[in-house]
């Protein structure tokens, strides 16, 4: 490869001075002379030609390199954009949660806080009910159930007494009324045949 192409350039080059060097006195010396530069031509033409095919060779390797390599970069360029989308939906996944998780820390906060001013106005108003009713408190601060279940028989017996109030003072007004018309023993008449 190499070596025989230097091998083939020095003969050349060899011949190539011979030409030179032969004397062209006569008509052999002229034949002579374009039979070694025929010879020289035909030689350079073969050469160039396998120099040519050598390098048409060579291109053809690097087209299919090219081709390989420019394929292989497609390749990389499409599974760049597929990470970028990949990437884009779990940020946007990530900013989702995100924002879920505050929302939910936020609200769990709120719900404690609530739950607190809760526990202790129900305590509170258990306590006040307590004191209305003239009794001591025997129900524990954290059991809010049993201090709502107290709250709402408080509550009743509060309404049981404002109807019966109203009804007294009803009662009241109708024997005020009856009295200034005097008909007083009249409405026990009627409220006793009730």
């Amino acid at each position: 490869s190499a070596c025989s192409l230097m091998c083939e350039s020095i003969s050349f080059l060899s011949l190539l001075l011979l030409c030179f060097s032969l004397d062209i006195n006569n008509v052999q010396g002229v034949l002579e002379r374009y039979r070694t530069l025929e010879h020289c031509r035909n030689e350079c033409k073969r050469l160039l030609t396998d120099e040519m095919k050598g390098m048409l060779e060579m291109k053809r390797e690097l087209n299919f390199i090219l081709e390989e390599k420019v394929g292989y970069f497609k390749k990389l360029k499409n599974s760049l954009a597929m990470l970028t989308v990949r990437k884009k939906k779990a940020n946007d996944h990530f900013i989702y949660w995100d924002r879920t998780l505050k929302r939910l820390s936020s609200y769990i906060q709120a719900s404690k806080e609530q739950s607190f001013v809760l526990k202790h106005g129900c305590y509170d108003l258990y306590q006040t009910m307590c004191r209305r009713r003239e009794m001591t408190p025997s129900i524990k601060k954290d059991n809010i159930e049993d201090q709502l279940k107290f709250i709402r028989e408080t509550i009743a017996l509060y309404k049981d007494v404002l109807r019966v109030a109203i009804t007294v003072k009803n009662n009241q007004a109708a024997t005020q009324l009856l009295k200034s018309r005097g008909q007083y023993s009249r409405k026990l008449t009627l409220i006793s045949g009730i």
